[in-house]
Parts: structure tokens; C-alpha cells; sequence
């Protein structure tokens, strides 16, 4: 998992990403490691927060889940329910990961300097 969160945009292809008013999708998978995808799904919600489920699978495995809220610009920050499956602690460079391979890390770390958890 190191090696995957050290990896840059570069080393990933963007297999879909759909931004409709109602729904939002997006995924990814390592061009060295075919195998190995990041995926992001969420329903918009019309008042309040949308919250973003967020999965990593290996081999068909799922080997991280973690929900998150989406924000403006599609950008999505950590929170809603607990991290029900994961191999690794360093989930904010999980998230940091997956928006620079979306070319949205500024954006990121704008919306989580300006995130609280109560939303």
C-alpha cells in the first residue's frame, strides 16, 4: 500500500468518471498493477451533504472502504461513516492520493483546511 500511495497521477488511468447533478462516479486503476482500483460513488443529495463511498480492491478483493463527504467542484474530504476495512492508517494520503490523480490536491486540501466534521 506504500508504493500505492507514493505513486503519482502518471502511473494511473481513469477508467470513468460521471458528473451529473444526481450522481457521481469515479474510478481508477494502477497501469502497472491492472488489478488494483479506486472507486468513489455517490448520490447527490438536493439540501446537505452527499455522502461518498470509497472502495480499493485488489485482485476483486476489496482491501480499503471508507465513506467521505463530497463538496464543491467534486471534491470529497473524510467523514461520514467509520472506515469499516483497511490496511492501511494513512487515510488522508488515501483521499490526498485519489484527488491528485483527479488534479484536484489543492482543492483538496482547501476543502479539508475548511472542513469540519459537523459539516
Amino acid at each position: 500500500m506504500e508504493e500505492i500511495l507514493r505513486s503519482s497521477p502518471v502511473d494511473w488511468v481513469i477508467d470513468s468518471y460521471i458528473g451529473e447533478p444526481e450522481y457521481f462516479s469515479w474510478g481508477a486503476s494502477h497501469k502497472c498493477k491492472p488489478d488494483l482500483i479506486i472507486s468513489l460513488i455517490a448520490h447527490r443529495e438536493t439540501e446537505g451533504d452527499s455522502e461518498v463511498g470509497l472502495t480499493v480492491a485488489f485482485h476483486h478483493r476489496i482491501v480499503h472502504q471508507q465513506s467521505g463527504i463530497l463538496k464543491e467542484g467534486d471534491v470529497v474530504v473524510p467523514g461520514g461513516r467509520p472506515c469499516s476495512i483497511s490496511y492501511t492508517d494513512e487515510h488522508e494520503e488515501l483521499w490526498r492520493l485519489i484527488h491528485r490523480v483527479r488534479g484536484l490536491e489543492d482543492e483538496f486540501d482547501h476543502a479539508l483546511a475548511t472542513h469540519s466534521p459537523s459539516g
